[in-house]
C-alpha cells in the first residue's frame, strides 16, 4: 500500500479531522436513544492511519484522535462518557494494527488471506473485546432497559461494521490513483446510479421478510459484486459505503424492511445485511486481484521463460558457431602440428620420423604383396666446407635447391625426405633394385646440373648415394637402411658424386 503523500508530522492532524468527521457520522447513524450507532466509523480511520504510518508516529495519532472524540461526542454524552469511549476506541484500534501488521506490513487488503485475517482480528478480535469495555461503560452511565449482553452485541456490530466498510475504503483509495479509462468511469457512474436507485428502493419498503431475512435488499448483492469484479477493492468498498448510508438513513426515517418491534432490532438486522454484503464483495474482489496478480505473474515469467529461452538458443547458435571455430581452428593447428611433427622446416619434405613410419608400412605391404621396394640415400659432398666458407645461411640454400632438384624429379609415389643435416632419403615402392639405381643416376645428374645462387655468386654441388632393395629376409626398414647407407659411404670413399649399390 502506497504511504499517505503527507509529512508524516502532519498526519495526526488529518487523522484527527477524519475522527472527527467519522464520530460525527457515526452519531447521526445512531438509531437508539442510548446514542449506540449502527457502524461506527472514525475507528477506521484511525486504523488506516496506524497500518499506513510507521509505529513511531502512532503515539501522535492516537493523541489527536482524544479531543476529536470528545468534541463530537459531547453533543450526545456527558465528558466521562466521551473520555471512556475515546479510551476504549483507542485500545480496539491498537490492538488491531498491531496484530494485522504482524500478519503482513505493509498490510493490505488484495489478497484474500489478508481479508479472512482483517475480519477475524479487528472485526471480531479487536471490536469483541472493545464491546466488553463499552457495552460496561453504556451500562453504567445510561438508564435502559437494553441487557449488557444486548448493548455489547450492538458496540460490537457498530465498531466491526464501521471497520469493514471505512477502512477497505480509506486503504484503497488513498494509494496513488490511477487515471481510469473513460469507458470505466462510464461504466462506474452507472453502476452508482443503479445501486442508489435500487437502494432508494428496497429500503423504503415495508418491512417484509423472507424465513427471517429481508427479501428486498438481498437484489442489491449482485452489485457490490459487480463491483468487485469489475473495479477491485475500491469500487466494492464504494458501493458498499452507499448501500450502507442509504439503508441507515431510512432507518433514521423510521421505514424499510429491517424496522422491528424496537430500535436494538432493527439495528442488528442491518449490521448483520451490511456485513454479509460489504465482507462477500471485499472478499471476491481480493479473491479476483490475488488471481490477476498470479496470472500478472504467470505471463510475466511466461514472458521471461520466453525471453531467457530466445536468449538461450541464440546462446547455443553462438556457442555452436564459435565451437565450430574453434573446431576448425583447433583442426588447422592439428594439422600444423601434424604437418610440423612430420616435416622438416627448412626443406618442407618429410623429415626422419616420418620416414621411417612409412618406409615400415612399405616395407609391410611389398612382403604382403610380393612386390619390389628400394631405397635410396643421398649426402650432399662437402657440405661442410660450404658452411665454412659461404656460410650457414647459404647452406641452408644449397639444401633447398637440392631438394626442389630431387623432389621435381622423383615420382609421386616417391617419399623424399631430409634424414639428417646434409642426408637425404628416397622411398621407391614398387621399384627394383635395377631401377632404383637408374633414378639415383638421374638424381645425382640433376643436382649436379643445378646452379645455386649464394650471395654474389653461383655454385654448384654433387650428391653421393647408396641404393638397397628389399630382401626376403628384411622384416623392417632398419636393413635396408644399413645397406644403403653402406653402400653411400663407399660412394665417398671411392670420389664421391657417384651411386653404390648396396
Amino acid at each position: 500500500m502506497t504511504a499517505i503523500p503527507v509529512h508524516p508530522l502532519l498526519l495526526p492532524i488529518v487523522t484527527g479531522l477524519g475522527y472527527f468527521l467519522g464520530a460525527k457520522l457515526g452519531v447521526w447513524a445512531s438509531a437508539m436513544s442510548e446514542g449506540i450507532s449502527i457502524f461506527w466509523p472514525p475507528n477506521s480511520v484511525l486504523l488506516a492511519a496506524l497500518l499506513l504510518t510507521r509505529p513511531k508516529y502512532w503515539p501522535l495519532h492516537l493523541l489527536a484522535v482524544m479531543p476529536a472524540e470528545i468534541i463530537a461526542d459531547l453533543p450526545v454524552f456527558t465528558l466521562p462518557q466521551a473520555l471512556n469511549f475515546a479510551f476504549v476506541n483507542i485500545i480496539e484500534v491498537t490492538l488491531a494494527a498491531v496484530l494485522l501488521r504482524r500478519v503482513a506490513d505493509p498490510f493490505t487488503l488484495d489478497r484474500l488471506r489478508n481479508v479472512a485475517y482483517f475480519g477475524l482480528i479487528a472485526m471480531f478480535l479487536a471490536s469483541a473485546g472493545a464491546a466488553l469495555l463499552g457495552a460496561w461503560v453504556y451500562l453504567m452511565t445510561t438508564d435502559s432497559d437494553t441487557s449488557y449482553w444486548g448493548f455489547w452485541q450492538i458496540w460490537w456490530f457498530g465498531d466491526g461494521l464501521g471497520l469493514l466498510i471505512f477502512t477497505p475504503l480509506l486503504l484503497s483509495w488513498l494509494g496513488r490513483l490511477q487515471v481510469p479509462a473513460t469507458s470505466r468511469v462510464i461504466e462506474a457512474g452507472l453502476l452508482f446510479l443503479m445501486t442508489l436507485g435500487l437502494c432508494m428502493f428496497s429500503f423504503s419498503a415495508e418491512p417484509y421478510q423472507v424465513r427471517g431475512l429481508p427479501h428486498l435488499p438481498l437484489l442489491l448483492l449482485p452489485l457490490p459484486i459487480w463491483a468487485a469484479i469489475r473495479f477491485g477493492l475500491r469500487g466494492a468498498s464504494s458501493i458498499g459505503l452507499t448501500i450502507a448510508l442509504v439503508a441507515i438513513y431510512h432507518m433514521q426515517r423510521g421505514v424499510g424492511p429491517f424496522m422491528g418491534e424496537n430500535p436494538a432490532e432493527g439495528v442488528l438486522r442491518v449490521q448483520e445485511y451490511l456485513f454479509v454484503v460489504v465482507f462477500t464483495s471485499l472478499a471476491i474482489a481480493a479473491l479476483l486481484q490475488e488471481l490477476r496478480d498470479r496470472n500478472a505473474l504467470l505471463e510475466t515469467s511466461q514472458g521471461a521463460l520466453r525471453l531467457a529461452q530466445r536468449e538461450l538458443t541464440s546462446a547455443n547458435l553462438e556457442l555452436e558457431h564459435k565451437v565450430r571455430e574453434r573446431t576448425r581452428e583447433l583442426n588447422e593447428v592439428n594439422v600444423r602440428l601434424e604437418r610440423q611433427a612430420l616435416t622438416d622446416v627448412l626443406t618442407g619434405i618429410a623429415n626422419r620420423r616420418h620416414f621411417m613410419a612409412q618406409a615400415e608400412v612399405e616395407v609391410a605391404r611389398a612382403h604382403r604383396h610380393d612386390r619390389p621396394l628400394s631405397l635410396l640415400m643421398f649426402d650432399i659432398d662437402h657440405f661442410k666446407n660450404i658452411n665454412d666458407e659461404f656460410g650457414h645461411a647459404n647452406g641452408d640454400r644449397v639444401l633447398v635447391a637440392v631438394t626442389q632438384a630431387l623432389h621435381d624429379t622423383l615420382r609421386s609415389g616417391d617419399l623424399l625426405a631430409r634424414i639428417g643435416g646434409e642426408e637425404f632419403a628416397v622411398l621407391l615402392p614398387d621399384t627394383d633394385i635395377d631401377r632404383a639405381v637408374d633414378l639415383a643416376e638421374r638424381l645425382r645428374q640433376v643436382v649436379e646440373a643445378t646452379e645455386v645462387a649464394c650471395d654474389t655468386r653461383s655454385i654448384r654441388v654433387t650428391i653421393s648415394g647408396g641404393v638397397a632393395a628389399l630382401c626376403e629376409a628384411d622384416s623392417n626398414v632398419e636393413p635396408i637402411l644399413k645397406r644403403a647407407d653402406d653402400a653411400l659411404y663407399r660412394s665417398k670413399a671411392n670420389g664421391r658424386n657417384r651411386i653404390a649399390r648396396g
